[in-house]
């Protein structure tokens, strides 16, 4: 990559590792734009991932706020000093980003996922962690959430959380009866998924997509990705990445669909 690198092309976010540790060494002054809170994680090559989870990380620590800032507008130049702090920052996060294979993208710069609504979810049968075969239509007549989802994803261990809080309130309030939650790991090993759901004590039935053909099946282009499928086996919802306050929104989905 040659170092004569524009602000635009930087802003955009259009760097891979490699390139961005070049980057960090030429001293360039550049303006770094952090990616929207809630961004899912794709699925693609570790070696394809964007500089923008270490922004993620940068915008947090040093409480930078961009905004607004496009491919027209101008750069803002940090001074040298400044600069050598955020490289840093930014490096950590990187190295990071490298641990987890992850990477986040603006929603422009990749193709949505997700299957249409209003048309039949695919029956598909997998195992469950104890090795118990399951198939979706075995749910038919129940609200099925059926969040697709990985251990080395901080933005599906952040949904966990919030759909955790919610099953608890709901069976708590014997309101659960006719919902269920099938949690969907996709393309790991079962021993790892295992540990996991130990480890977080998860009380959803947790599937086995080793290879990742459900997933596919499902257009699954990010994680976490989670559909809603009513109780006659239609698509009602999709949603891609983590979205705070999603508890909310399944109970005003549900109460609709308990309505019909």
């Amino acid at each position: 990559m040659s170092k004569n690198i524009s602000p635009t092309h930087i802003i955009t976010g259009a760097l891979s590792f490699h390139e961005a540790r070049i980057l960090l060494g030429t001293g360039f002054p550049v303006a770094f734009i952090a990616p929207f809170r809630g961004s899912p994680c794709s699925l693609g090559a570790p070696g394809e991932s964007s500089i923008l989870t270490g922004l993620r990380f940068g915008h947090k620590m040093i409480g930078m706020k961009a905004s607004s800032i496009g491919a027209g507008s101008p750069a803002t130049v940090f001074s040298r000093r400044n600069l050598r702090m955020l490289s840093l920052i930014v490096f950590a996060g990187l190295s990071l980003a490298l641990q987890y294979k992850v990477h986040f993208d603006l929603p422009s710069l990749r193709e949505r996922g997700g299957l249409k609504t209003q048309t039949a979810a695919p029956d598909f049968q997998l195992p469950d962690i104890g090795g118990r075969r399951v198939r979706l239509s075995d749910f038919r007549g129940r609200i099925v959430v059926l969040s697709f989802w990985a251990t080395w994803c901080p933005p599906c261990r952040a949904e966990f959380v919030e759909l955790k809080e919610w099953m608890n309130a709901k069976q708590k309030a014997g309101e659960w009866k006719d919902i269920v939650l099938l949690a969907v790991n996709v393309e790991e090993e079962p021993a790892v998924v295992k540990q996991f759901v130990e480890r977080h004590e998860l009380p959803f039935i947790v599937l086995l997509d080793p290879q990742g053909h459900v997933g596919k099946q499902y257009r699954v282009r990010a994680l976490p990705s989670l559909y809603v499928i009513d109780p006659q086996g239609k698509i009602v919802q999709f949603q891609e990445g983590y979205h705070p306050g999603l508890g909310r929104t399944l109970d005003m989905l549900i109460r609709r669909l308990r309505k019909r």
